[in-house]
């Protein structure tokens, strides 16, 4: 045993040796912390981008049954009503473009999780409050927060936009005709 150990082998734990330990664990978690919070930026335009593709796929499904003749009421790819696959098409880009809607506020909600983890451990730590300073070198919390959460409040204009396209075709396909 060094000299060090046999000093605290009294069975009471050594506080400066449980303090370092616990500073440890605490950088451990923070570096974690940020590298989750960068994954799920990644996660969120991953998200946007499919449920984008998925909305786009749909409105041009609707146009190209539209030039196939949709309204002089024709059968669309021979098996389904005209009208039944414009209400079809507008259901579902609905509900993709509502779920669309929950998934970004749902990466909001987990932006401020980590934003909140990474106080805890700043203060824990007694650092100097320079949150996300892993996650972007050089910015301060006030910018980086606020660049963050206007890009995402600036997301859901674009799945509400289709939210009211696919609304208004629903409500065409319905009581407009």
């Amino acid at each position: 045993m060094t000299r060090d150990k046999q000093k605290h082998h009294s069975g009471t734990p050594d506080p400066a040796e449980d303090a370092g330990d616990r500073r440890k664990l605490l950088l451990e978690e923070y570096r974690m912390i940020g590298e989750y919070h960068r994954a799920e930026g990644t996660v969120f335009w991953q998200r946007h981008g499919q449920y984008l593709a998925v909305n786009t796929g749909l409105l041009a499904a609707l146009a190209l049954a539209k030039v196939e003749g949709i309204e002089a009421g024709s059968l669309v790819v021979g098996l389904v009503p005209p009208l039944l696959f414009v209400k079809g098409v507008c259901a579902i880009g609905l509900v993709a473009s509502f779920a669309w809607i929950v998934t970004t506020a749902v990466g909001g909600w987990t932006a401020l999780m980590y934003a909140n983890l990474v106080r805890r451990v700043e203060s824990e730590l007694r650092m100097p409050v320079q949150i996300m300073h892993t996650i972007v070198p050089g910015h301060r919390l006030r910018l980086v927060l606020r660049y963050v959460f206007s890009i995402r409040v600036w997301s859901h204009a674009l799945p509400a936009g289709y939210v009211l396209l696919w609304g208004y075709g629903l409500w065409w396909a319905f009581y407009g005709r």
